[in-house]
């Protein structure tokens, strides 16, 4: 009986300690506990919104209700007292409505939380703001259903609130949140609109806000779940500064215009719905001037020394080295082009003009070259930031800020002009989101896409990443820029990607990496090559989820190394078409393709190629799979390496196919394998498919022109001089960076 007893006990405790055990990991997220590999996961910042941040209800009956404009309803109580202002001193819930002039509502609790209801409240202050949060754990706006309220705010640079370190028409010195069915409109002359020290959450509300600083603030987190959003800003339209400052976007109608960055976190952003439309620094049209390298042009088409730019070599008024002199502009179209299944891509919209006479633009100083023989050192960019700003008086990731009156924060403008602007990540998993920036639209350390639309114009970057950007679904519509797509690595693995662009289309060599002229010059060890052409052959077969768990995996501890490998552009699947002026997809380092569907309409000029692998540094251009088309001038062209497992050609033309020309590929039976209607003029094809085997003869079509091709090897070439060709053979190499 004994040993039964104890058994029993002891079958009692472990069942009481299994329940407790099970209790605490339901409760986990409420305990503010959270599994390890949760807290390791950096890609999404922490949602901490509640159902009580988005619920605008409130009990009537223990409710204090104020008509400012009915005094006798305007009464000192425990919970509040009036000396010109209506201080709120006890936690509870407070109906306002009526008009306040040069006075403010101003919350001082001890502990706990209050609820503010605007319910047509109107408040004017020509040197304070309106509504200010001294202490309170947290204070909920709500906008009551139906109503109209408005603030105006006129003087946040008067002595006396800068003395007070009171820059925002509604301040909080906590958490704040808004929510409701009803409309705010607020104005601050002077000042930011709405700002939090902590974090501040929107679930709801119809807001319109005009303010010279920032119109939305939270210092540590922005978290907006529903409402609808009219952002004026002579700074920045959303942001979040603190050190670990995050901005969580799940839903909304954004209309965004700001002086500068239109939506600024200082670690994270994370857009999972909503709509938006950002205009920042008045748009694309007023983006910088870009100092073309002038450098290269001394390979051309019988090979040599690779080049730079060699834009400033070529003199289209004598005829370009191949033969292609003309550069026809693109019809407009504004719609995302829908990807064809015989090759034929759509008409996209128009590429920034060249000049007709053979001159470049004056863009500034061409290069001093130096008498001794000595090549310089050149940049991606000359003489700018290392992390993509604009120039000017500064390029930190927000504003100058000098120490106020109680250790916050002033503010001064900085020279950006971002539309999506993160310190650390930014990631889209759903929205649809129109920018139009005058520097780059999305700019961060790293950059992905998941799902989405995104319809960008920009007279920068239209993504940056200064580490990685990778593309895993949704629509990419890049309508407008000077480069499209930049990082150190670029992944993309599935998706529609449109990219027009007056230099580079895609360019995996930027980044906030140093790199010698000729390459890496930290000679890093190599990324996704090694056994890349089996990983990507099998990444090309699988699925998009597949591919995320078998592809390279570059943004984690190379990204954290401070010695980088070889940058790389890889390509696993999706459908990507890019228009480009400079080089159609360039790579310091590698150029991967394992999968998807490709098609370039690169240069017509003879200093850039449609397809430019950084062969120069150690990397190869690499076809294992997928679909390419690659059209474009001879004179920088560069062939698929050896090193592919999928056959490929090169053609040289006899002469130069048109824009508007049709470009089609038949194999030996007359079946057609690929066609495009090429976008500009060009002599040169660079053609990859599946389709395509040893043994075969194919043929190429070119307007009225025709070639046949012999696939002998793996990669195969026809007209060029040498009867084949390397990357670094026939045609001349590169020795641009970016």
């Amino acid at each position: 009986m004994i040993n039964h007893k104890w058994i029993n006990i002891v079958c009692i405790v472990i069942t009481v300690l299994t329940l407790v055990f099970t209790g605490v990991l339901m409760n986990a997220e409420k305990l503010g506990l959270k599994a390890a590999a949760e807290e390791e996961t950096t890609e999404d910042a922490v949602d901490t919104l509640s159902e009580e941040d988005a619920d605008p209800s409130w009990n009537e009956e223990s409710a204090v209700v104020i008509d400012f404009d009915d005094p006798l309803s305007v009464k000192a109580s425990s919970n509040l007292f009036v000396d010109g202002n209506l201080y709120i001193v006890t936690g509870n819930t407070y109906v306002l409505s009526g008009t306040l002039t040069e006075q403010q509502i101003i919350v001082e609790l001890t502990s706990g939380s209050a609820r503010i209801v605007l319910n047509g409240l109107e408040i004017t202050n020509s040197s304070l703001p309106a509504i200010v949060v001294n202490a309170a754990q947290k204070v909920t706006i709500t906008l009551a259903e139906g109503s109209e309220n408005e603030i105006y705010v006129s003087g946040l640079d008067s002595e006396e609130a800068v003395t007070a370190d009171l820059d925002a028409a509604v301040y909080a010195k906590s958490d704040l949140t808004v929510n409701g069915a009803g409309s705010l409109t607020v104005t601050a002359s002077a000042g930011h609109g709405i700002k939090s020290t902590g974090d501040l959450m929107i679930t709801d509300g119809d807001l319109t806000v005009n303010a010279e600083g920032n119109a939305l603030m939270g210092k540590t987190s922005v978290q907006i779940s529903g409402g609808t959003f009219d952002l004026t800003a002579g700074n920045d339209g959303i942001k979040s500064k603190d050190e670990d400052g995050c901005i969580l976007i799940s839903g909304g109608s954004f209309t965004i215009v700001a002086e500068h960055d239109g939506i600024q976190a200082a670690k994270d952003l994370t857009v999972s719905g909503g709509s938006f439309d950002i205009t920042t620094g008045g748009g694309s049209e007023n983006g910088a001037a870009h100092t073309e390298e002038m450098m290269g042009g001394f390979g051309g088409e019988n090979g040599g020394f690779g080049g730079g730019r060699g834009r400033g070599m070529w003199d289209a008024e004598a005829g370009s080295t191949d033969g292609t002199s003309e550069n026809d502009s693109l019809s407009d179209g504004s719609q995302m082009p829908e990807m064809p299944t015989g090759g034929e891509m759509p008409d996209m919209s128009e590429m920034p003009e060249m000049p007709t006479d053979g001159e470049m633009p004056q863009m500034g100083e061409r290069p001093e070259m130096p008498t001794d023989g000595e090549m310089p050192q050149m940049g991606e960019r000359p003489e700018m930031p290392t992390d993509g700003e604009m120039p000017g008086e500064s390029a930190d990731s927000g504003l100058t800020e000098e120490t106020g009156a109680e250790g916050e924060t002033t503010e001064e403008e900085s020279d950006s002009y971002k539309g999506l602007k993160a310190g650390g990540t930014i990631t889209v998993s759903g929205g649809s989101i129109t920018l139009d920036s005058a520097d780059d639209a999305v700019h961060a350390d790293t950059v992905i896409i998941k799902d989405g639309t995104l319809e960008i114009a920009t007279g920068d970057d239209a993504i940056h990443a200064d580490d990685t950007v990778e593309i895993r679904g949704g629509d990419v519509l890049i309508t407008e820029s000077y480069e499209g797509i930049e990082g150190y690595y670029i992944n993309v693995y599935d998706g529609n990607l449109s990219v027009t662009a007056s230099d580079d289309g895609m360019n995996a060599g930027g980044g906030s990496s140093t790199n010698a002229f000729f390459g890496n010059a930290t000679g890093g060890g190599r990324t996704a090559r090694g056994d890349a052409t089996a990983q990507g052959a099998t990444a090309a077969q699988e699925n998009a989820a597949s591919q995320e768990e078998t592809a390279p995996d570059q943004t984690t501890s190379e990204a954290e190394s401070s010695e980088k490998s070889l940058q790389c552009l890889a390509i696993y699947g999706g459908n990507v078409y890019v228009n480009a002026g400079g080089d159609g997809l360039d790579s310091n380092g590698d150029l991967q393709i394992y999968g998807g569907t490709v098609i370039v309409d690169g240069p017509s000029d003879s200093g850039n190629g449609s397809l430019d692998s950084g062969t120069e540094s150690g990397g190869e251009l690499v076809v294992s799979g997928g679909t390419v088309l690659a059209l474009g001038s001879s004179g920088m062209m560069e062939s698929f390496g050896d090193s592919s497992s999928q056959v490929s050609f090169a053609v040289v033309l006899e002469g130069s196919y048109a824009a508007g020309d049709t470009i089609t590929i038949t194999d030996e039976s007359g079946n057609v394998l690929f066609t495009h209607t090429a976008a500009k003029s060009g002599n040169s094809v660079v053609f990859s498919s599946p389709d395509l085997q040893t043994g075969q003869n194919v043929t190429v079509t070119a307007g009225s022109m025709s070639t046949e091709v012999t696939l002998s090897d793996i990669t195969n070439a026809e007209g060029t001089s040498g009867g084949g060709f390397s990357p670094m053979q026939g045609f001349g190499g590169r020795g641009h960076q970016g």
